[in-house]
């Protein structure tokens, strides 16, 4: 890894980038800072422990990028609100855990994208929870979403989770986007009714 003029750590491959499963990886601060995982043509596999907490402040930003992603690692950006995490892949194999919570304030942004499919064992857990708001988790995929993972939204008034492919398989997987003083959105292969022209609509829900 190195660190960048702005202060970010880079973790850049042409091939494969891997992070082992007892690596730490940490852009804490006040504020949370930037981490870039980055395989220009092979497998981005992630474990250990990728931190970048605001311990005062906003959460800051984790960004994994490659053909194929594996994540069994304890990803974090939280904070007082929450920061982001943003994955793209063309597969991604999930079995790790994601956070952009919100201590304070509203819970952050978890995308994670592949433009073929993504897995998700029971083991991965994605929260992007807030103390104010629920912040917004995005789960999608070019063919074929398959989970069993668990999924948390939820606030004061509840965030927002998307599930969107064309095939999404739900094993066993668990969504929150609850609020107390008001519940989220949740979407499963697009809006109501397939209405809604800027979310693709699944063909098949299982």
């Amino acid at each position: 890894a190195v660190v960048d003029e702005s202060g970010h750590i880079v973790l850049k491959a042409t091939k494969n980038a891997t992070l082992e499963s007892g690596s730490v990886t940490t852009a804490n601060g006040p504020s949370g800072g930037r981490i870039g995982i980055q395989s220009d043509s092979g497998m981005a596999s992630v474990a250990g422990m990728v931190e970048a907490r605001g311990m005062e402040g906003a959460g800051g930003t984790v960004a994994v990028n490659g053909d194929v992603v594996i994540n069994t690692a304890r990803i974090n950006a939280s904070g007082s609100t929450g920061g982001t995490v943003a994955v793209s892949a063309r597969n991604y194999l999930g079995a790790g855990t994601i956070s952009a919570d919100g201590a304070a304030g509203a819970g952050g942004q978890v995308d994670v994208r592949a433009s073929a499919r993504i897995i998700q064992t029971a083991a991965e857990q994605v929260s992007a929870k807030g103390a104010g708001d629920g912040g917004k988790i995005v789960i999608a995929a070019g063919e074929r979403v398959f989970s069993s993972g668990t999924f948390d939204a939820s606030g004061q008034r509840g965030g927002e989770v998307n599930v969107l492919a064309p095939e999404i398989v739900l094993l066993g997987a668990t969504i929150d986007a609850s609020g107390q003083a008001g519940g989220g959105t949740v979407l499963i292969g697009g809006d109501y009714q397939g209405k809604n022209m800027a979310l693709p609509n699944a063909e098949q829900t299982h």
